[in-house]
């Protein structure tokens, strides 16, 4: 079980470099497992996402000019986009309530 960390990386030069390799066979580790608990950060829209068996993912949700992630499901039109500088946009269906 991995443990949760005092505090997450602010950006990419504060996470460990691994080989291509290694990031795809963590996301392969997770990819059935069952989400738990999905966070952003306080003033930073991080991504971070619990797993049952105790992993998270963390998804870098600061840069200067470009959305960092993006997060929807097509099939009930909704979306949610870190943009730049720290912004957060979403966008729903209208039968959405």
């Amino acid at each position: 079980m991995d443990s949760v960390p005092s505090q997450y990386p602010s950006n990419e030069s504060q996470i460990a470099d691994v080989s291509e390799e290694e990031k795809y066979s963590q996301i392969i580790k997770m990819r059935r497992e069952k989400i738990i608990d999905i966070q952003l950060g306080d003033s930073t829209p991080h991504l971070i996402i619990s797993f049952e068996s105790g992993s998270i993912l963390f998804v870098i949700g600061f840069h200067e000019k470009y959305e960092c992630w993006q997060v929807g499901v097509e099939s009930d039109n909704w979306l949610v986009v870190a943009c730049p500088m720290n912004g957060i946009a979403t966008w729903t269906s209208n039968k959405f309530e």
